[in-house]
């Protein structure tokens, strides 16, 4: 599976919240932090140095779907960095240079998303796979970080919301062999 060139710079974004938090390894809380922060990223500056290119485009589209997201889930992205900046605390590894690596548990989430991806047909993981697949299973940091109606937040807001309260899924139903 390919990978956007815009996970290149959400993964620069968590090597550098687990540097500054001295962790040995990048965390899937790095990971959440670094997509909040990429979701507050102003496109217009990146049009700006890169005009028209494609790289501008995929990060605008990118930027704009994890912003939408996280919107339509109720999620205010800075509040939500900084708690969950502040329960990390410091890890205690100053960093020393060289490459920082993910940790096992990060690799887990890059799998669960590249599988989201996959089941979604895409040939390409974005950032929206990544984000999916921290919410579908947030650490307990992540949940502690998301406060109050963390079940709002987590579940994706249905497009058709009377159609899924008074209708079944067939699909769904075959699948499963209900039908």
């Amino acid at each position: 599976m390919k990978v956007s060139a815009t996970i290149e710079l959400v993964w620069q974004f968590a090597g550098q919240e687990a540097i500054a938090g001295e962790f040995k390894e990048i965390e899937p809380e790095h990971f959440w932090m670094a997509l909040l922060k990429f979701s507050e990223l102003s496109v217009d500056e990146v049009d700006k140095i890169a005009k028209g290119s494609e790289f501008a485009r995929e990060l605008a589209a990118e930027v704009n779907a994890v912003r939408e997201d996280l919107e339509s889930r109720a999620i205010d992205s800075t509040p939500s960095r900084r708690t969950l900046r502040a329960q990390l605390g410091k890890g205690g590894t100053p960093y020393e240079g060289g490459k920082m690596h993910r940790s096992s548990s990060s690799r887990e989430f890059f799998d669960a998303a590249a599988r989201l991806a996959d089941d979604a047909g895409s040939q390409i993981l974005t950032a929206n796979y990544l984000l999916d697949a921290l919410l579908t299973q947030p650490t307990p940091k992540i949940v502690k970080a998301l406060g109050d109606d963390i079940k709002k937040k987590i579940d994706k807001p249905s497009k058709t919301p009377l159609l899924d309260e008074y209708g079944r899924n067939l699909v769904q139903m075959a699948a499963d062999g209900n039908l």
